[in-house]
């Protein structure tokens, strides 16, 4: 019996992305950390720095309650979610956090049909078709968007779904942009940040 692919299997050998973005409204969220940077310090290090830019006096509660929310949102991402790379969009510390997940992956079959269903254009648990449309870029190309409600898998309420998608021939990679919120008006608050972080974005020769 043949093995299930894992992430590795699956990620693409030739190409990875290169990304600018707004220091001031995102914040990294590293697969790993190096030996100088445990996962307690860069999320203390964050809470604090992003109530330190909130205007009048802030609580030790809720730079503590913000240290803990970017610690659960990295269990509970890598390792749950098929991505490579993740950014939390925060313009302000009094809001919620919103992770935006990138995958990187080997091209695989026909480019129309591969990028339809990395931004699950047809996807069965929307409750109504989502709304797809070509996007472009400067450094991307032309590739696919997708908007669309689901249930949660709880049953609870809907949850709003953003999914982007191009190919890089030169590179032989496919890239994802993904993110959902049971907050609707809180994704659409994102949006445009979203976007524009998406014209920031390359696919470049992945290091050895």
């Amino acid at each position: 019996m043949s093995k299930e692919p894992s992430l590795d299997d699956l990620t693409s050998k030739k190409g990875w992305t290169k990304i600018s973005y707004d220091k001031n409204i995102w914040i990294p969220c590293p697969n790993r950390f190096p030996p100088s940077l445990t996962r307690q310090e860069w999320s203390r290090g964050f809470a604090e720095g992003w109530w330190n830019a909130v205007p009048g006096r802030h609580s030790e509660r809720q730079v503590k309650a913000l240290e803990q929310t970017l610690l659960y949102l990295h269990d509970n991402i890598y390792g749950y979610q098929p991505c490579h790379v993740v950014l939390i969009h925060l313009p302000d510390a009094r809001m919620t956090a919103l992770p935006v997940c990138l995958g990187i992956w080997q091209p695989l079959g026909d480019r129309d049909d591969q990028l339809r269903r990395l931004v699950h254009a047809d996807d069965p648990a929307a409750v109504e078709p989502p709304i797809v449309e070509e996007v472009r870029t400067e450094r991307l190309g032309t590739g696919l968007r997708s908007l669309y409600h689901q249930r949660e898998s709880d049953g609870s309420g809907l949850l709003t779904a953003l999914n982007y998608a191009w190919r890089s021939e030169e590179h032989e990679t496919d890239l994802r942009i993904f993110c959902g919120s049971p907050d609707m008006a809180r994704l659409q608050r994102a949006i445009p940040d979203i976007e524009a972080l998406t014209r920031e974005i390359s696919i470049v020769p992945r290091e050895a």
